[in-house]
């Protein structure tokens, strides 16, 4: 019974991106039939705001973090962005992804962060394509805007 609320607690929409991503990971705690479930959700969009994104952003962030030459940033990395459903109609609304990532010395610091979509993502996520493409490159710094003391980071993609 408890599983069953979870899960239509997992597909409210009104869920704030902290508040699903503590539903999908207890949901994954009541076992591998979950995972189903999620997928259903989440892998909609196999070609936009997908795992292999969060994961090649992730691994862009950390490298341009480094680049940043900022005293209070320095030892700074990114170990993960949360991924998770998003409508076609709120990522052609709002121009934007709204998700956390976990940053900061050991790379365990939550922070609210914020993916502005440029033309060029907008446009694969129309079609559904992946969007590994519209991440800048990690050796330019003007695509982030980082914020320590607040815990927030803006990431502009192409």
């Amino acid at each position: 019974m408890a599983s069953a609320a979870l899960i239509d607690l997992f597909y409210c929409e009104k869920l704030t991106v902290p508040q699903y991503v503590k539903v999908k990971f207890k949901l994954l705690s009541f076992g591998d039939w979950t995972k189903k479930i999620i997928d259903k959700r989440e892998h909609w969009n196999h070609g936009t705001f997908n795992q292999s994104f969060c994961v090649h952003l992730e691994y862009y962030l950390g490298t341009a973090l480094t680049n940043l030459k900022r005293e209070d940033l320095n030892g700074f990395w990114c170990d993960g962005i949360a991924q998770h459903y998003i409508s076609k109609k709120d990522l052609n609304d709002k121009r934007k992804i709204e998700t956390i990532a976990w940053l900061g010395k050991s790379g365990q610091v939550v922070y609210q962060m914020t993916i502005y979509l440029g033309k060029y993502a907008l446009r694969r996520c129309a079609r559904g394509t992946d969007m590994l493409d519209c991440i800048p490159d990690m050796e330019a710094t003007d695509w982030i805007e980082i914020n320590p003391k607040e815990r927030t980071i803006a990431i502009h993609l192409k």
